[in-house]
């Protein structure tokens, strides 16, 4: 058997709105959530990973609060 790995990043963030894109944060200031449409491209994207019947065995993610509510999505939608 082989195994198949997938790396997401996290959707459109409030982050995103507030301050255009950026590549780094500090966790103990971290309030930035994903948006609405953020939510839906997450789950538009893991929807097409289930109808390819693909099974998510695990899902890391970093502690900041866009990318666990990810995660969140994710695990819910495998």
């Amino acid at each position: 058997t082989s195994n198949t790995f997938y790396l997401m990043r996290h959707s459109y963030s409030t982050r995103n709105e507030a301050q255009g894109l950026t590549v780094s944060s500090r966790l103990e200031s971290d309030t930035h959530a994903l948006t609405d449409a953020g939510r839906e491209l997450a789950r538009t994207s893991l929807e097409l990973l289930k109808e390819k019947e693909e099974h998510l065995d695990v899902i890391y993610a970093s502690p900041f609060a866009r990318t666990n509510e990810t995660a969140a999505i994710a695990a819910r939608t495998s």
